[in-house]
């Protein structure tokens, strides 16, 4: 389920001596990592299947879909039974105490998701596996799917080098021995979304309240860190304060999107009179791929209480923990941003050839 991006909600009811004390914690994994698995056997079964399969671009659109919708079905049932139920009870002196604790998995999201994925990346596979592909020399898909890959790649590939460079100078505090090869690739792809996404404008978040320390803080390439919190000696706020050259590393970093964007333009363009179509169409589908990459790589965990004993009747902060961006805010920028680079990209073409 991990790998689908679907969040687990933790459901847990404890009594003892007439009182009750119980609650919700949704966990958010945003493990982006994990969707290599799907996104794989996907794209192989959907080039397997273009490979044995002739037809037009809708038989592949068709078939894709069906995939999608069987891909979906099945998701949703394991999703019905991946969840877990736990129940006990103890009895002392007359006391008698019960926990439940029950885990679930969203039905109807994960129908959704694996549709979703199951149709768009089997259909990526069948064009592919047909050489469908290859004859649509520039369309919006591809330019978006191509920009989105080599942007995260680049951005990843950023990362590992400063994590190399932070482990390997003789670090006191972590070195290569102390982190798992697995854990740092997952470090690295997650880290190098994230700096994609803060080079394409977004704004990333650390929102959290745990045991007591609230803190809040918002990033972006453009107007740096913006920080709450009420604790002003933290290490947060000793960062906030003295942010050396980040802003100046993230204003040359954002030289990797606009060139992509505007190497996406520039095959778009095929001659002639520049179609704005194309670009709106690449743009759209460029920050709706982007906006839920984001949506689904949000990480933390919400936790809802729902009591009736007394000393947690007072409780009204209750812990919560929430590291990404919006979804809606990465679109639109995302839109903006990728439109007009590419346009700009087509005038450029257009400019060489007169």
């Amino acid at each position: 389920m991990a790998a689908h991006l679907l969040n687990s909600t933790l459901s847990f009811n404890l009594t003892e001596a007439g009182e009750r004390f119980g609650g919700d914690l949704e966990l958010h994994s945003g493990l982006l990592i994990l969707l290599l698995l799907p996104l794989i056997s996907l794209l192989i079964a959907g080039y397997l299947y273009g490979r044995r399969a002739s037809g037009t671009f809708q038989h592949y659109w068709l078939s894709s879909l069906l995939i999608g919708l069987v891909y979906g079905v099945l998701t949703a049932l394991i999703a019905l039974i991946a969840g877990f139920q736990f129940d006990a009870s103890a009895q002392d002196s007359g006391m008698v105490a019960s926990l439940s604790i029950e885990n679930n998995y969203p039905f109807i999201k994960a129908l959704f998701a694996g549709l979703f994925l199951g149709t768009i990346f089997s259909f990526i596979g069948s064009l592919y596996g047909s050489g469908t592909m290859k004859q649509l020399t520039s369309s919006p898909l591809k330019e978006g799917i191509r920009t989105i890959t080599f942007g995260i790649a680049l951005s990843s590939a950023v990362i590992i080098l400063l994590l190399y460079r932070f482990m390997s100078d003789a670090n006191p505090v972590l070195s290569f021995d102390d982190i798992p090869a697995t854990y740092f690739l997952i470090i690295a792809f997650q880290g190098g979304f994230l700096l994609w996404n803060a080079l394409n404008l977004s704004s990333l978040t650390l929102d959290m309240n745990i045991l007591d320390e609230k803190l809040q803080v918002m990033y972006s390439a453009l107007g740096g860190i913006k920080m709450e919190t009420n604790d002003p000696f933290s290490l947060f706020s000793f960062l906030s304060s003295n942010p050396g050259n980040l802003k100046l590393y993230m204003i040359i970093g954002l030289l990797i999107p606009i060139g992509l964007f505007l190497w996406a333009g520039y095959r778009l363009h095929q001659g002639g009179a520049i179609q704005l179509h194309r670009f709106v169409v690449f743009g759209l589908l460029y920050a709706f791929m982007m906006s839920l990459l984001t949506a689904g790589s949000n990480t933390g965990f919400t936790f809802k209480l729902d009591f009736s004993a007394r000393e947690f009747q007072d409780m009204t902060d209750v812990p919560f923990l929430f590291i990404g961006s919006s979804a809606i805010a990465t679109f639109f920028k995302c839109f903006i941003f990728s439109t007009l680079l590419a346009i700009c990209g087509a005038y450029w073409k257009k400019r060489k050839a007169e």
